[in-house]
């Protein structure tokens, strides 16, 4: 199976996005951090400390802080920023899906992985998350397949080819 496609910033965020709700410890404790920092900045900005200019400014920056930790806001800046700086991302990607394994080829890019190297896949309603190892992933979008049935057809193969090793579905 042959495909061709380039991703979007749209798609970056929704993979880091199932990427990390998938680590749910991580995304918790995040979410959690983010309220203490806000709650924080709350204290110190409307606590009774006699009007203290100092500890406003310090309250808003904890509330700014807490703000930039909240993983939903977090990650649409941070991708948008990667997008912006990182020619690569914007390139035109072919894959190369066979038996054996999955070659991804861009103008920058050329990589062929065995089917035994992947770990895990997860899928979102758009895309195609597939794991090498735990924390890297090759993002393919479904609108990179021409038909509803070769979706279906790859996810038929990764299911085969990753036999029991987990399989994610993220909404």
């Amino acid at each position: 199976m042959n495909l061709e496609y380039r991703l979007s910033v749209k798609d970056y965020q929704e993979a880091y996005t199932a990427n990390y709700k998938s680590q749910r410890t991580s995304y918790l404790f995040l979410w959690c951090l983010s309220v203490l920092v806000i709650g924080l900045g709350l204290l110190y900005l409307f606590a009774p400390t006699n009007g203290s200019f100092f500890f406003r400014i310090l309250g808003l920056f904890f509330i700014g802080c807490g703000a930039c930790l909240v993983p939903d806001f977090y990650y649409r800046f941070f991708m948008l920023g990667l997008w912006k700086n990182n020619p690569i991302l914007r390139e035109s990607v072919e894959l190369h899906i066979s038996e054996i394994g999955i070659t991804y080829i861009s103008q920058s890019i050329q990589t062929s992985i065995k089917w035994p190297v992947y770990s895990h896949f997860i899928e979102t309603p758009n895309l195609f998350l597939i794991y090498p190892v735990q924390q890297v992933y090759g993002v393919l979008p479904k609108r990179a397949f021409s038909t509803r049935e070769q979706a279906l057809e790859f996810r038929r193969l990764l299911k085969i080819k990753l036999g029991k090793r987990r399989t994610v579905k993220s909404r």
